[in-house]
C-alpha cells in the first residue's frame, strides 16, 4: 500500500505478487485484500479500465459481504478494508465520469459513520479517505460549498487524528474551493503556504511544484523557501 501511495507500481506488483505466494488466500480477508490490491495496481498500469477495477473490487467486497450488490450499502460492522473498497468503488464510478453515483456511494460511507460506534483510532483513516473522495466528486460536480465544508471537515479529522499524509493535497483543494467562492485572497494564499510547507516536510516535491506554480499564477511572485 506505501508502494502505492509511493508510485512506485512495479514495485507493489512484485511485493503483492510475493505477498500472495506466502499467505493462505482460502482465508477471506487474505483473499480480499489481495483482489483489491490487485485491481488498484492493474488501473495504475492502465492494464484495466475504471468498470473492470470496479468488477473486481466488487469481487473482493463480496468475499466478506456475499449479500452485496452494486449501490445497494450493506448493513452491519464495517472493517477498515470493507470501508476502503466502498469508496474505491465510488472512485471507480468518477473515473467514468459518473459524479451522482460515486456522490450517492460516499454519502451512504459518510451516514454509516454518523452512526458507527466504533472507535476513533479505527474509523479514522477510513473516514479521511471517504472526506478527501467525497469532497472532490463534489468539487468536479460543481457543488463548490458542500465541497469546501467537506474538506475542511478532513481537515481538522487530519490535524485530530495525527494522520497527515493527504494534508496537503486537502489544504490545496480547500483553497481552490475558496478562490471559487471569492473569499478572501488573503485567506486562500494561506492556505496554499501551508498545503506547499507540509508537502515540503513529507518531501513530496511533486506536489509542492503544482502548489507553487498555482501561487506565481494567482497571487504573483510569493517568496517561498
Amino acid at each position: 500500500e506505501r508502494l502505492i501511495v509511493n508510485r512506485r507500481y512495479e514495485e507493489a506488483e512484485e511485493a503483492l505478487n510475493m505477498f500472495e505466494r506466502q499467505i493462505d488466500v482460502d482465508d477471506n480477508v487474505n483473499r480480499q485484500f489481495v483482489i483489491r490490491m490487485r485491481a488498484i495496481l492493474r488501473h495504475k498500469l492502465k492494464k484495466i479500465d475504471a468498470k473492470e477495477k470496479r468488477v473486481s473490487l466488487t469481487e473482493a467486497l463480496c468475499c466478506t459481504i456475499p449479500e452485496y450488490k452494486e449501490g445497494q450499502f450493506p448493513s452491519g460492522v464495517l472493517s477498515r478494508t470493507e470501508l476502503k473498497l466502498l469508496c474505491n468503488i465510488a472512485v471507480s464510478y468518477r473515473q467514468e465520469g459518473n459524479l451522482d453515483k460515486a456522490i450517492e456511494l460516499l454519502q451512504q460511507v459518510k451516514d454509516y459513520f454518523g452512526k458507527t460506534d466504533a472507535d476513533f483510532e479505527e474509523r479514522s483513516t477510513s473516514e479521511l479517505l471517504l472526506l478527501s473522495n467525497l469532497g472532490q466528486c463534489l468539487g468536479k460536480k460543481g457543488d463548490t460549498a458542500a465541497a469546501k465544508e467537506i474538506d475542511d471537515q478532513a481537515i481538522e479529522l487530519c490535524l485530530k487524528s495525527g494522520k497527515r499524509g493527504i494534508l496537503f493535497s486537502l489544504l490545496y483543494n480547500s483553497a481552490l474551493q475558496g478562490e471559487k467562492l471569492c473569499a478572501q485572497k488573503e485567506e486562500t494564499l494561506e492556505t496554499l503556504i501551508q498545503a506547499y510547507y507540509v508537502a515540503e516536510f513529507g518531501k513530496n516535491t511533486r506536489s509542492m511544484k503544482y502548489i507553487k506554480e498555482h501561487i506565481n499564477e494567482v497571487y504573483g511572485d510569493v517568496p517561498l523557501y
